[in-house]
């Protein structure tokens, strides 16, 4: 995968907005599933990811969802 920088994908936007952050985390959805994209991107962004769906997840569905979704957390 071509390393890229946060502002080449953000394009000028702000990055104090959720836009900015659904921006970047659907970019790192295009690798593919969780363990493809653990195994290509750093730690920080990883964690970035997670929590940005998290959030994302919370904000949709609430947290009903988000352990309804998880067969671990059922």
């Amino acid at each position: 995968m071509k390393t890229e920088k946060i502002s080449d994908v953000l394009q000028g936007m702000d990055v104090n907005t959720e836009d900015a952050i659904v921006t970047l985390s659907d970019k790192v959805w295009e690798i593919g599933e969780l363990s493809e994209i653990k195994n290509q991107v750093s730690d920080a962004v990883f964690a970035f990811h997670i929590v940005a769906n998290v959030i994302g997840i919370y904000k949709g569905d609430g947290w009903q969802a988000i352990i309804y979704k998880n067969p671990i957390l059922k």
